[in-house]
């Protein structure tokens, strides 16, 4: 699937207990980060014992995205703890490792 052909940014939340879920799923960018910031905070503001932001489902996401990501799991993290959940993509991994050292 290339850039283009992606699919828009998607949020689900799952409760259970007192542990909430985060799942994204598509594309962050610059014009979609923030929703996805603000959404992290209202599910903080619900005070979960314990946050898994699951970015399995991510296909693209820019520099914007990844420090309004950044921030919120920082003031996130002051209430509790953050579990980050997060596979390379195929093409990605192959990017990487065919890079230069």
């Amino acid at each position: 699937m290339t850039r283009n052909s992606s699919p828009p940014s998607q949020v689900a939340v799952c409760w259970d207990g007192v542990v909430a879920t985060v799942t994204v799923t598509g594309e962050v960018d610059c014009t979609t980060a923030p929703a996805l910031a603000s959404r992290l905070r209202e599910v903080g503001a619900a005070h979960p014992e314990r946050l898994v932001l699951d970015l399995d489902g991510l296909f693209f996401t820019d520099v914007a995205s990844a420090r309004a990501l950044d921030s919120a799991c920082k003031a996130l993290g002051k209430q509790c703890p953050v579990i980050l959940r997060a596979s390379p993509r195929p093409s990605a991994a192959r990017r990487s490792s065919a890079a230069p050292n």
